[in-house]
């Protein structure tokens, strides 16, 4: 069976929306298909530029206009037809090789050339991955595109790289040439990713983070130093690439910090912390600021950074636990009357006695915020001398229990 055994003659209306020159016949091989008419012409003008087509006109400076026609293929179906995407790509498989259009670099005229050996199979081939991942036939993974970090350094290596000194050498160097550049913008890492791409075509890497910018380098590789062996070469790294996660503008005042010390500016304290950070986790050393706020939970703020100034002073003038709990834990409570601390409470299982107390501090709920209860908030000890931070939420009613909450511990 042809697909076409004679010539075709469209009616005006497809001639001017396929805008068709000429139409010929074409053999193609016998499919297992009803008889099927393709319709093939090379039109006056280019009907479609493709956007990585497009993107290599404008770098050669080639107008759109000056391009040669391809020829079009058109599949005439009708309405009521019911088309497989299988049947599609049969069709258009048995097609002629194509042929390949080149832009000169000259800026001239565009060449046309036969396909090169086993395109075509690379592009079916192609072409049946797309179509049974479309079908659910075959598995089909997506991976996101990833934008690329403003601040990066690479490093190919002549020869594959399998031992950790050769992985310390790549990255003291590309440590060198980053921070060397963020010095001269004014600049400080607040973390970073090292990545080596080894020559299976997997890539392995480790990350850090730090409390404060900085672009110290023997700091950031003893920080990166404790993790390299966790970086498996296997056959050899090839490329080596270190990306800045986090960056933010550092002083001149803070440079001079690795020269003196003092308090939070102390550098022996922001390095400590760093060490930490890295070894235990991010979030496993954290700082907080004073929050304008009366509810307990809102009254801090976790600080980005070990340089971030608080916004308002600390109130000083009630006792606050050192460890305040995320989210009050319910507690079973025994107490004498209204407004008396408890006398008792038990907490996980463990029975407490309160031999002091202290209380009660009405805290109201911020009622421009969240509707709610009041909290009623008692300091109280226990007999070993464990100190914790009591409250009753809402009012005592005698025909409804009172909910008890512990929200935190005094030192």
């Amino acid at each position: 069976m042809e697909l076409i055994s004679k010539s075709i003659n469209p009616s005006p209306n497809a001639r001017r929306s396929c805008q068709q020159a000429t139409l010929e016949p074409l053999p193609h091989e016998p499919l297992k298909l009803p008889p099927i008419t393709l319709l093939s012409g090379v039109p006056p003008k280019t009907l479609y530029i493709h956007p990585d087509l497009q993107r290599k006109l404008l770098k050669a400076n080639i107008p759109e206009p000056s391009l040669q026609p391809e020829r079009e293929w058109v599949l005439p179906t009708s309405l009521g037809a019911k088309w497989t995407l299988s049947q599609i790509c049969a069709v258009f498989d048995s097609l002629p090789p194509r042929e390949l259009r080149r832009i000169n670099k000259d800026g001239g005229d565009t060449t046309v050339e036969p396909a090169e050996d086993g395109q075509v199979e690379r592009e079916a081939t192609s072409l049946r991955e797309d179509r049974g991942g479309a079908t659910g036939s075959e598995e089909e993974f997506i991976l996101g595109v990833q934008p690329a970090a403003p601040y990066g350094e690479r490093l190919p290596s002549p020869e594959p790289i399998t031992t950790l000194a050769g992985i310390e050498i790549a990255l003291e160097h590309l440590l060198r040439i980053l921070c060397q550049g963020l010095e001269e913008e004014g600049k400080g890492l607040r973390g970073a990713v090292f990545r080596g791409y080894r020559v299976d075509g997997q890539a392995v890497g480790i990350g850090i983070t730090t409390v404060r910018p900085t672009h110290h380098v023997d700091h950031l590789f003893s920080l990166f130093s404790t993790k390299l062996v966790t970086i498996e070469p296997a056959l050899g790294i090839e490329l080596f690439v270190l990306e800045a996660s986090g960056i933010e503008e550092l002083h001149p005042a803070q440079g001079r910090m690795w020269e003196g010390n003092g308090g939070l500016q102390d550098t022996r304290l922001s390095q400590l912390l760093d060490r930490i950070g890295n070894r235990l986790g991010p979030g496993a050393v954290q700082r907080f600021l004073p929050e304008e706020h009366w509810w307990p939970e809102r009254s801090i703020k976790a600080a980005h950074s070990l340089g971030a100034k608080p916004e308002t002073a600390w109130q000083l003038s009630r006792p606050r636990p050192v460890h305040l709990l995320v989210q009050p834990q319910a507690i079973e409570v025994t107490a004498p009357i209204p407004d008396y601390p408890p006398m008792l409470f038990r907490y996980k299982g463990t029975l407490h006695k309160i031999v002091k107390a202290d209380g009660p501090e009405r805290i109201e709920q911020e009622w421009w915020i969240e509707d709610g209860a009041h909290r009623d908030y008692y300091a109280v000890e226990d007999e070993e001398g464990q100190r914790y931070w009591l409250f009753r939420s809402g009012h005592y009613e005698a025909e409804k229990k009172a909910g008890w909450f512990l929200h935190g511990f005094f030192a």
